[in-house]
């Protein structure tokens, strides 16, 4: 996967592999709130799931070519199921849901800015599809219903500034505890 680049060959996505990327900077789609988590391996638990240490997304400091993340601290957040005593905010995920971003050197690199050299909507493309080819592939063999949410902007428009400049105000209006998360009513005149 090149830096800055969309990713379109989910197919060819390979599980995560935790000995050759031990403690890289991971991303995964989150069904529930139709959004993409960014999160740091930091272990892996007694049923063989990674631990993931959560970071938040700054939007307001995102550019069409990178993405500002930083640790979660809040012991009270949504995605925090408190997995491990060394950071306030972990959750486990399944391997196969992982798409690395960033090697553990990598990430130390960018400590200082906290930018990675990605768009944040191509990341959550790129985790959505992966997710959804995974769970197709689940379907076929088991009868299983997901629950995931339609965005009318994803469903409509390709990849562009303006997609982006839309999935931005759709997030700055929806607040994170909203079980709704990803409304955005369009009005025509048809």
């Amino acid at each position: 996967m090149t830096k800055s680049a969309l990713v379109d060959n989910v197919k060819e996505t390979r599980s995560y592999d935790i000995t050759k990327k031990n403690r890289s900077l991971i991303a995964c789609y989150n069904s529930q709130f139709n959004s993409v988590v960014i999160g740091k391996i930091q272990g892996i638990d007694e049923t063989q799931r990674p631990v993931i240490k959560h970071f938040h997304i700054d939007m307001s400091q995102c550019t069409d070519t990178h993405t500002y993340v930083y640790q979660c601290m809040e012991y009270r957040c949504a995605a925090n199921a408190s997995l491990s005593s060394r950071s306030p905010c972990t959750f486990s995920v399944k391997w196969e849901c992982l798409i690395p971003l960033l090697t553990d050197s990598q990430f130390v690199s960018i400590q200082p800015t906290n930018l990675i050299e990605f768009n944040i909507f191509d990341i959550f493309d790129f985790a959505k599809k992966k997710y959804e080819l995974i769970h197709r592939a689940l379907m076929q063999n088991h009868v299983i219903s997901p629950q995931i949410q339609d965005d009318i902007i994803l469903e409509l428009l390709d990849s562009s500034t303006s997609r982006n400049d839309l999935l931005t105000i759709q997030r700055t209006l929806a607040p994170f505890d909203n079980n709704n998360y990803y409304i955005f009513e369009f009005y025509t005149d048809r």
